[in-house]
């Protein structure tokens, strides 16, 4: 693991030091005490909870600032950048280090531009940009061992030997790992220690000696346990699964990579779940396993392509080459500058008679363009309102034929006794839809999320709703794994998408369907990347089917589609939908930190955990009423559908 550069005088992350230092920020006047302690707090946090670091951290930030006190605001630029880089944030982490070292510039704060110099090679290693990396790491060493910072050197030891490692340089890699080891020893840095073991593990474990690598990675382990160091101790657990799906011991190995996983998910380390969805991948792999292998290999691969898009590279490269250049032109400012002042001098008064002439030139130039443009474009708008009429008109007479689609209310009350539909388009038509028939006493019901919305999506529905129409009451098909085959057949044909492989437009949708039995209360159902909530003795509990889309194609892969079935009971409450809910957008002031993310799965399910119990026609008030909350002005981003049925 890369080991980034410290800037806090408080080691270890005890929680008698945290409640300490919040105590004493209560008490402390708005002035530079105030700074180290917010500054304190941040990294105290930054592996427990950096959501509450980042709010110390731009408190503090704020006060530096409006205090004028340099040192303070160069350490907490540093520190948010090494939050947001945890957090995969790295054109976040890097504008942020780069303000740290301008400050720390014109401090001469060596130790605090050595910190700062290796924390940029950190981001440069994560984005693959090689030829960087070793630049900054050795720029970050020789300062260091130039002021005799001991523990720098040992980290910038510990960073090389990562790069020896990866460019297969065991040998040398092994021989920086011991001496950062060391060195960490001698000055008691038990964070330092238990990042160096996992490394030698690493080692081990790729030169096949896999006991001598379990064992370096177990004392890594039990350190960060000890002192609260989440971020380190993700890496480990996987790294220890890794282990253990080499020795083919793959139920343990599950077990600790998903434990890694999970406090990855909990403090938002994208690097790391992208480490743990690969590691998983293997694993499966290895026990054959290849449907939950190909699953993991897609999350792997949708966040490591969040993580090494091409922009945020762009941006980065961008920023480097901004502070680059900046300098340089700061450098030649100053050995110019007494010549500018004198030719300043010089020109002043010719300058200002020329700009007098020029400015009243321009004035009159700007005054005609305003004019001309505002007949322009008075008879421009005039035009664009009858055409924005036109399209608006035809696309609400497009809604009035999507609705007649729908099943009516009479149809849905008749099959579906208790039940509720709460049903949002993005825009006037939607992407969305549901459907439901009887064939033979049983009740067919289907959601349907298709690609697109707006008049795109509009499109797809009608083709979903024709399909199931066929299906279902022509070709009289119930088991709903049999209608997703029938399903995703059909779309392909009426897309033409057969001949273009697992590389071309692959349009369609997602899909759950079920097929109920009102006598036995048995419900058959199958899934196209889609779940269902089923509440059932005070428990909530997901139905899960298949995470792969109608009309999707895989090279060399028949997609079929599996058919599950469940017992209900009286009074259960199931829930189907799209995921338009859950990917909604909230309003600044929605979270603490100011962010506007998605409402998520997880809120959902909690949400309709909460109101399971409520009349059906109280549900649906809640979820619109939640949902606003939620949104506040925010633009709604995709089209919502959620139907609930109690049986």
């Amino acid at each position: 693991m890369l080991l980034s550069g410290i800037v806090s005088h408080v080691s270890g992350q005890r929680q008698d030091v945290i409640d300490s230092l919040t105590l004493k920020l209560e008490q402390t006047d708005e002035d530079t005490s105030r700074v180290h302690i917010l500054t304190t707090l941040c990294w105290e946090l930054r592996d427990k909870d950096p959501k509450q670091a980042l709010i110390y951290a731009k408190a503090g930030i704020n006060l530096a600032e409006q205090l004028d006190f340099k040192v303070g605001q160069a350490n907490l630029y540093n520190n948010i950048g090494l939050i947001e880089e945890e957090q995969g944030n790295y054109q976040v982490a890097l504008e942020y280090y780069i303000k740290s070292i301008a400050v720390k510039d014109e401090l001469g704060d060596k130790r605090g531009l050595a910190q700062t110099y290796n924390n940029i090679g950190i981001i440069h290693y994560y984005m693959e940009n090689k030829e960087k990396v070793l630049e900054y790491f050795l720029k970050s060493l020789g300062i260091k061992e130039e002021i005799g910072d001991k523990k720098g050197m040992s980290y910038s030891y510990n960073n090389i030997g990562l790069i020896y490692d990866e460019r297969g340089n065991t040998e040398k890699a092994l021989e920086y790992y011991l001496k950062s080891l060391h060195m960490k020893q001698e000055l008691n840095d038990n964070k330092g220690i238990a990042n160096s073991y996992a490394n030698i593990g690493n080692l081990y474990m790729q030169k096949g000696d896999l006991d001598l690598a379990l064992s370096y990675l177990q004392k890594a382990t039990t350190i960060q346990e000890d002192i609260g160091n989440k971020y380190g101790l993700v890496f480990s657990l996987i790294g220890i699964g890794d282990i253990l799906g080499k020795q083919q011991q793959y139920s343990l190995a599950i077990h600790k990579i998903e434990q890694g996983l999970a406090i990855a998910a909990e403090i938002g380390a994208k690097e790391a779940l992208k480490t743990g969805y690969g590691s998983l991948t293997e694993v499966y792999e290895a026990k054959r396993d290849y449907q939950l292998a190909y699953r993991y290999q897609q999350l792997h691969t949708t966040i490591k392509d969040s993580l090494l898009n091409e922009k945020t590279n762009k941006q980065i490269a961008e920023l480097d080459t901004r502070y680059q250049t900046e300098k340089k032109e700061k450098e030649i400012q100053l050995l110019t500058k007494d010549q500018e002042l004198q030719q300043l001098t010089l020109n002043k008064q010719a300058s200002q008679r020329n700009y007098l002439i020029l400015g009243a030139l321009l004035l009159l130039l700007v005054a005609y363009l305003l004019y001309n443009r505002y007949n322009i474009k008075k008879k421009a708008n005039v035009i664009l309102a009858d055409k924005n009429k036109k399209i608006t008109d035809s696309i609400t007479y497009a809604k009035r034929i999507q609705d007649a689609i729908l099943p009516s209310s009479l149809d849905m009350d008749e099959l579906l006794l208790q039940h509720f539909i709460f049903y949002k388009p993005r825009d006037i038509v939607s992407g969305d839809f549901y459907w439901v028939s009887e064939l033979e006493q049983k009740i067919v019901i289907a959601t349907v999320d298709c690609t697109g919305h707006g008049v795109p999506g509009a499109f797809m529905s009608m083709i979903g709703n024709t399909l199931l129409n066929e299906i279902v009451n022509e070709k009289r098909i119930s088991r709903p794994a049999e209608i997703l085959n029938h399903l995703h057949k059909g779309v392909l044909e009426s897309l033409q998408q057969q001949s273009n492989g697992a590389n071309g437009q692959q349009d369609g949708m997602d899909i759950t369907v079920c097929t109920f039995d009102p006598g036995s209360r048995e419900m058959q159902y199958a899934t196209a990347n889609q779940s269902i909530y089923r509440v059932h003795e005070d428990q909530i509990e997901e139905l899960e089917g298949d995470y792969f889309s109608i009309g999707e194609q895989l090279e060399d892969i028949q997609l079929e589609f599996t058919n599950n079935s469940v017992g209900l009971q009286k009074g259960d409450m199931l829930y189907l939908f799209s995921d338009g809910f859950a990917d909604q957008f909230g309003r600044e002031d929605s979270l603490p930190d100011g962010t506007n993310k998605k409402y998520t799965l997880g809120r959902f399910e909690s949400l309709l955990f909460d109101i399971h119990r409520q009349p059906l026609n109280d549900q649906k008030s809640a979820l619109g009423s939640a949902l606003s909350d939620w949104q506040g002005a925010t633009p709604q981003v995709d089209d919502i559908l959620v139907m609930g049925i109690r049986v």
